[in-house]
Parts: C-alpha cells; sequence; structure tokens
C-alpha cells in the first residue's frame, strides 16, 4: 500500500537507522574507553562491584608500599641486633680470659670498652625513617601497652566493614638501651632480685627439746634418812597434761653415785650425776646436765603426748646441810615450741609477668609448693604498684598464699619468720619439723648491671656475675634478633600476597567490566554493514514516494 500521507518504508528504515545508530554508538564507546561497563547504566551491579574493588585495590597498592617501609625497618633492625650477638660473645670471651690468673685485667678491660664503644655505635645507628628500635625512650619498656608498635601488614573487607591488620613488635625484646633502663643491655628491672630474702636459702629446722634449768645451792650433806622428793612433768602442752614421774634422792643415792660414803655433795658436778640416776631409777626418759652453773633436765619426748616440755613441782625434805640443794629454784625454762626458721626481709618488686616459687614440708606431711605472681599480690595486699616494701607487707602476702597448709608467717622489724601452726596435730620439740626451699622464679637469672659499667679491673670486680649478666644479655638480643627474623618473613609473605593479590582483583574486575576487543571489533563491522543497508533502505523508500509525486505531473 502506498500512501500520500505516510512513508511506512522510511518510516521503518528511518527507524532501523536510529537503532543502529545507538548499537554502533554503544560499540564505538567499548572500544574507545575498553570498557564493557563504563557507567552505573551499563550495568548497576557490575559498576558497583568494580568501583568497590578499585577503590579496595588502591588501599591495597598503599599498604604493599607500607609493607616495603616495614620490611627495611625490620631489616636494619634485625641487622643491628645480630652485629650486637657477635659483639657480645666477643664481650663474653674476654671475661672468660680475665679469669685467668696472672691476667693483665687492664688491657682486657681496654679492649671491652672498645667493644662497648661498638655496642653504643651499633644501637644509635640502627636507624630508618627516623624509627630507631634499638635506642629508645619508652617510659615502662615493660608495659605493653607503650612498648609495642604496629605494622601495617594488610587491609581487610568483611561484614563488618573494613580493617587495618597489622604485625606487633614489642620493643622490649627489641631495645638494646632504653632512656628509662630495661634494654637488652641493662639491668633487667623484672629481676625479683633476693625474692625479699627467699632466694638461696634452703632450711632444714626442728625446735629444741623442752628443759628446765635448775639452781645448785650447795655444797650439802645427806645425814641417814634424808630425803628429798620432788615431781617431774614431761611434755605437758596446751593438747595435754603430759606424764608426771616422781624423783626420789636420799643418802643411800648419793653414797652410791659419788662412793664416798659420807652423804656429801661437794659439787654442781655431783649433784648432777645425783640428779641423773635418781630420774633413771623413776622411769623417766629425760636426762641431765650441767649448764649455766646448775642442773638442766631435758625430755626425750618419749612419753607419747605432743608436747615438749619439763616442770618440776611438789618438793619435799630436804638435806640436813643445805635443804633442796636449790631444786627448787629455777634459772631457765624452755617448752620445746614448733619449728621455726627466720628470713631477713629486702625489698622486691612483682612485675605483671614475673611468678615465683617455693617449696616446703611440714613434719610428715607431702612436701607443698606455692605460685605467686602479680595477681596473688595484688589480691592479697590491695595494690597496684607491684611493690613489696616491709616485712609485714611480705608476711600478709605468704599468709594469703599458704592459708590453711599448716605453716604461720610472722613479721618482727626486718625479719619475717615461717614456724609450724600450733594444731592439735602438731607434734612439738624435736619432732617438729619444717623444710623450705626450691625458691625460683619464671626468669632464671637476669642481669643487674649494665653493659657500659663493666669494669673487670676494678678492685672486688664480680668476674663470675659479670659473665653471668652478659650471657643472660647475649640470650636476650639472640631471643630479639629471632623475633625479628620472625616478623621479617611474615612482613615479606605478605608483601608477596599482598602483589599476587593486587593482580587477583585487577584480573577480576576486568572479567566483570572489561570489553572483548575482538568480540566489539568484529561488532562495529557489522553494525556499519548494516548502518549502510539502513540508509539504502531509506532511500529506496524515499524513491518510492518520488515514483507517486510524478504521477502528478503528467
Amino acid at each position: 500500500m502506498s500512501s500520500i500521507h505516510t512513508n511506512a518504508g522510511a518510516i521503518t528504515a528511518l527507524q532501523t537507522l536510529r537503532n543502529i545508530g545507538s548499537s554502533l554508538s554503544e560499540t564505538q564507546q567499548q572500544i574507545s574507553s575498553g570498557l564493557r561497563v563504563g557507567s552505573a547504566a551499563d550495568n548497576a551491579a557490575y559498576w558497583s562491584i568494580s568501583t568497590t574493588m578499585k577503590s579496595d585495590s588502591k588501599a591495597i597498592a598503599t599498604v604493599s608500599d607500607t609493607l616495603g617501609l616495614s620490611a627495611a625497618k625490620v631489616d636494619v633492625a634485625y641487622t643491628g641486633m645480630k652485629a650486637a650477638a657477635d659483639l657480645l660473645s666477643e664481650f663474653k670471651a674476654k671475661i672468660v680470659a680475665a679469669s685467668e690468673p696472672g691476667v693483665d685485667k687492664g688491657k682486657i678491660q681496654k679492649e671491652l670498652n672498645q667493644l662497648k664503644l661498638q655496642l653504643s655505635s651499633i644501637a644509635s645507628s640502627a636507624s630508618f625513617s627516623g624509627q630507631n628500635w634499638l635506642t629508645t625512650d619508652i617510659s615502662d619498656i615493660y608495659d605493653t601497652a607503650l612498648s609495642s608498635v604496629s605494622l601495617v601488614s594488610s587491609f581487610v573487607r568483611n561484614d563488618a566493614g573494613v580493617e587495618i591488620n597489622t604485625a606487633d613488635v614489642d620493643l622490649a625484646f627489641v631495645s638494646l638501651f632504653n632512656a628509662s633502663g630495661g634494654g637488652a643491655l641493662q639491668v633487667d628491672e623484672r629481676s625479683l632480685g633476693m625474692i625479699g630474702g627467699l632466694r638461696n636459702q634452703v632450711r632444714n629446722v626442728t625446735d629444741s627439746f623442752g628443759w628446765q634449768r635448775l639452781d645448785f645451792a650447795g655444797p650439802g650433806e645427806f645425814a641417814a634418812g634424808d630425803q628429798i622428793g620432788f615431781n617431774l612433768t614431761l611434755d605437758a602442752s596446751i593438747h595435754s597434761g603430759g606424764t608426771t614421774f616422781a624423783i626420789a634422792i636420799d643418802r643411800a643415792l648419793v653414797d652410791s653415785v659419788l662412793g664416798n660414803g659420807d652423804g656429801k655433795v661437794s659439787n654442781v658436778g655431783e649433784w648432777n650425776a645425783i640428779v641423773q640416776t635418781a630420774l633413771a631409777n623413776a622411769g623417766a626418759p629425760a636426762s641431765a646436765h650441767v649448764a649455766g652453773g646448775g642442773v638442766q633436765i631435758t625430755t626425750s619426748e618419749t612419753v607419747g603426748h605432743v608436747g615438749s616440755s619439763v616442770s618440776t613441782s611438789g618438793f619435799t625434805g630436804g638435806a640436813s646441810t643445805g635443804g633442796l640443794l636449790g631444786l627448787d629454784t629455777v634459772l631457765m625454762t624452755d617448752d620445746g615450741g614448733y619449728a621455726s626458721t627466720t628470713f631477713n626481709f629486702s625489698t622486691f618488686r612483682v612485675h605483671q609477668e614475673a611468678l615465683f616459687e617455693f617449696s616446703y614440708q611440714v613434719n610428715g606431711e607431702p612436701e607443698r609448693t606455692v605460685s605467686i605472681n602479680r595477681a596473688t599480690m595484688d589480691a592479697a595486699l590491695g595494690t597496684t604498684d607491684g611493690k613489696i616494701t616491709t616485712a609485714a607487707d611480705m608476711v600478709t602476702l605468704l599468709q594469703a598464699a599458704t592459708v590453711g597448709t599448716g605453716v604461720v608467717w610472722s613479721s618482727a622489724g626486718s625479719t619475717f619468720s615461717l614456724s609450724v601452726e600450733p594444731r592439735a596435730d602438731r607434734e612439738m620439740g624435736v619432732r617438729s619439723f619444717v623444710k623450705f626451699g626450691g625458691v625460683v622464679d619464671n626468669f632464671g637469672y637476669l642481669p643487674d648491671f649494665n653493659i657500659l659499667d663493666v669494669d673487670i679491673a676494678a678492685p672486688g670486680a664480680d668476674l663470675t656475675n659479670y659473665l653471668n649478666g652478659v650471657e643472660g644479655m647475649l640470650k636476650k638480643v639472640v631471643n630479639g634478633a629471632a623475633i625479628l627474623g620472625s616478623v621479617k618473613a611474615r612482613v615479606d609473605l605478605q608483601s608477596d600476597f599482598t602483589k599476587t593479590l593486587l593482580q587477583t582483583i585487577s584480573s577480576g574486575v576486568g572479567r566483570l567490566i572489561d570489553a572483548d576487543m575482538n568480540e566489539a571489533s568484529t561488532k562495529l563491522k557489522a553494525i556499519q554493514s548494516q548502518e549502510q543497508i539502513a540508509i539504502q533502505s531509506l532511500s529506496i523508500a524515499n524513491t518510492n514516494a518520488q515514483n507517486i509525486l510524478s504521477l502528478f505531473r503528467q
């Protein structure tokens, strides 16, 4: 059908040409930009993902650069630590050489001084980008909140959002010299020292037999029929009344012991021999000996009571000359009590990571081991600084750690004591036993001097302490180098992973939005051909209209 009002063929051809023009423009855009998805209008989902990942890729690229900086810092510090370890080995060898008799320690000290200068030089020069991990200024190097430094290691996106992960290095293990102390080549303030006076103490203690010392008020003379009688009570205590023996001394006993036949007692030695025989005759498990100008009666602790004591009472009779010869006069008494041992207190500090232990045994009970750390101390004393400055505080701490275990701690001035708890099941006297020892901490030996203060030529220089201290420093430096080595390995691994990750992200984004240039170029040629055909179709449609118009011209 042909119409003079509407050229349907031209309209169709024009519409086709418009569509082809749109496809041609789109394809040309892909070819010129190289992107299949260039804006959110092309594909909102892919555009959103690609835009986010491109942003993350920039952040990860920055992390990759930062890892390079971190690796440089670690490398410089590790190089310094390794050099310091080598110098400390030399230092130790020099001290060993100085221990040889006849060696000129002054000359060796000059060599040590040069090593000290080199250690200082290494520590001060191991700096990168203004940071020095070997020479630090940390107010409390043992506080991880102050001593830790962080190295950026990765950028992470997860359900919770985005975050930066770090690799942390504790400079407490790396610093050689710290302004406020605590560096690997300085006094280690974590040392518990004498642990309040407990370290190096090994005690096996029993209490003494109970005894009573009676005066000798002689000489004296027993006539026929004279007799002295008294009661001897052994091992009485708060737990029992002990056992009482009736002791008798008469003329016959005196003559039998002394062999002089005149009943005379001339001196304390003779009187002691008489009392000893009287004890045996009565079956009393006790002994007598001369002490302090009198006769001392000591229990043998075999009457079956937990106590250990000696007491006399109920004196009757007397000698014709001298009366009771002083038996009724007590010069001194010592009731055997509970085993006890005393320590001299010294101040010390328990750091957060410190732990010390000791063991003890009471009578026949199993040995116990007690562990005390900062938490135990804070709970017992209600403090937070870790310091124990008085013997009374030491007792409070020890009592809290051993409560209910059969021992009692007490203090007097600058000393404190450990004793067996006076309970019904505790034997007294020499049967009361306490063993103490096994005092250790979780640090072992820690240096108590600075490497720069070592002077083996000084009078009274303790070479053994210097040797142990340098060995301790060497262990800390080697440990620090090992830590840096592990961090270095992690940084290198993370750096390699980050580079691979960047490539993977770039490839993944490309799959989403990059144009297939082969496909796009082929499509462009096809669209251009379609465009030419559409133009020809439009021309044909317009020609038909001209043919109709010519009919009206004839």
